[in-house]
């Protein structure tokens, strides 16, 4: 999208593992620095979540707001 950084790594230069299920929810998730399950700090895991379907079950032609922010703990 214009405008909007859409890259698929991380901060550190790692593919940014995703997945999505037949409602349109979209799972976004970074395993952090140490690229293992868990952690704190730039070693936790970061995960978001957002719906690319509306109510009416059509795409979204815009932004979605995450259901599970990445950069909330």
């Amino acid at each position: 999208m214009p405008g909007y950084v859409t890259d698929t790594t991380d901060a550190w230069v790692q593919p940014i593992d995703y997945s999505f299920d037949s409602s349109g929810v979209v799972t976004l998730r970074s395993l952090g620095s140490d690229k293992k399950p868990g952690g704190v700090g730039d070693k936790r895991d970061m995960i978001g979540v957002f719906s690319s379907r509306n109510a009416q079950g059509r795409w979204e032609d815009e932004l979605s707001d995450w259901t599970h922010d990445p950069f909330k703990p």
